[in-house]
């Protein structure tokens, strides 16, 4: 198994949890913002889903700053955990920070504006496989 090989099946495995956590908020965070209307941030279900969520997605992070990163895939591992970094702050500051609601909307839009540049970020990878003609089975 060649080390870029070994970078992407960690890659792939480490951020999972990541994955998972984001996928469950985008799919609730509808729910979750009339939940924010209805009782306000400071509801201790909202603090907890945000929380939780951030935890779930600093265990991701920590396991991806572990990764050894072959240095044709620093950009694009750069550009992930920026990504990643800036969504599990979005979580704390809506965990934490619940008296300013104007940072909260901004924190909650990151969210959801992340999700198309996961996608993007997500092809870059695809590509770059494809290109180095990577076989990961």
């Amino acid at each position: 198994i060649s080390e870029q090989e070994a970078y992407i099946r960690a890659i792939g495995q480490a951020n999972q949890p990541f994955l998972k956590a984001y996928s469950e908020e985008l799919y609730a965070i509808e729910d979750l913002l009339v939940t924010i209307e209805k009782k306000g941030l400071d509801d201790p279900e909202i603090i907890a889903y945000f929380s939780e969520k951030n935890e779930a997605m600093q265990d991701a992070i920590e396991r991806i700053l572990t990764i050894p990163v072959p240095t044709v895939w620093v950009p694009e591992h750069s550009q992930l955990l920026s990504l990643f970094i800036r969504v599990s702050l979005a979580n704390q500051y809506i965990a934490e920070k619940r008296n300013d609601p104007i940072q909260t909307t901004i924190a909650l839009s990151t969210l959801i504006e992340h999700a198309e540049t996961l996608g993007t970020i997500a092809e870059t990878y695809e590509a770059k496989i494809q290109k180095q003609g990577l076989t990961l089975k």
